[in-house]
């Protein structure tokens, strides 16, 4: 599998074009450049070189990931997992996590992902969703613990979203986030609308303590 940028995010490594490159048994093991296991992937959403595997607890047939991962010096190096299904546990234990532009960019710009040599060594969440009826809710908190500079204070951010189709091909989205302890809160409007398949039109407003923060528009092609 491999996925290529069309042009380097604030926080990436620019000698690396590729967004995702691997092989794998699928869920079973994956072995190259690929998204750790951590909660929903909405909140940290790290892509990092890794082996990963992914299994069942025996007793209660509840699902295991684990990645170990290391991206050269100053990037993402350690172990991450996620224990659980509907309900889920994470951790992060290792060097800088957290520092790529599509990790924390509810209540962060993309453009101010602070990039190598920074983020945390330690962080550990919980998520869970459950549908009701046409609605999907979801929840997540992850904590950030041990920064690598003093400018990577320790930092907690909870999230909860309501998601649901009103029409075939059109999805949207309400999203409140929180980030603690500087208390800021974000508000989110989204929408994912179907032009052709593997074509999709996504909108964006979002509001910062209840001011305009940004508005955003994008094209995503799925090949």
């Amino acid at each position: 599998m491999r996925q290529k940028k069309l042009q380097p995010l604030p926080g990436d490594s620019v000698s690396d074009p590729f967004d995702e490159y691997y092989f794998e048994d699928e869920g079973i093991w994956r072995v190259g450049k690929q998204y750790l296991p951590f909660g929903s992937g909405k909140i940290l959403h790290e892509s990092a070189l890794a082996v990963r595997g992914d299994t069942n607890l025996l007793l209660e047939n509840v699902p295991v990931a684990v990645a170990l991962c290391n991206s050269g010096d100053g990037w993402e190096s350690g172990v991450t997992g996620r224990i659980g299904s509907m309900v889920g546990v994470s951790f992060a234990v290792g060097r800088h996590f957290g520092i790529a532009a599509t990790s924390l960019d509810d209540v962060r710009r993309p453009e101010d992902a602070p990039g190598q040599t920074r983020g945390w060594k330690q962080a550990i969440g919980i998520d869970g969703s459950h549908r009701f009826n046409r609605w999907t809710i979801r929840g997540e908190a992850i904590n950030f613990q041990q920064g690598e500079t003093a400018r990577d204070a320790n930092l907690t951010v909870f999230e909860v979203a309501a998601s649901t189709e009103p029409v075939r091909g059109i999805t949207t989205a309400l999203t409140v986030s929180r980030e603690v302890p500087n208390r800021v809160d974000f508000y989110r409007l989204s929408a994912t609308v179907l032009i052709v398949k593997r074509v999709t039109f996504e909108p964006m407003i979002r509001f910062k303590d209840g001011a305009l923060y940004d508005l955003v528009a994008q094209v995503r092609i799925r090949f």
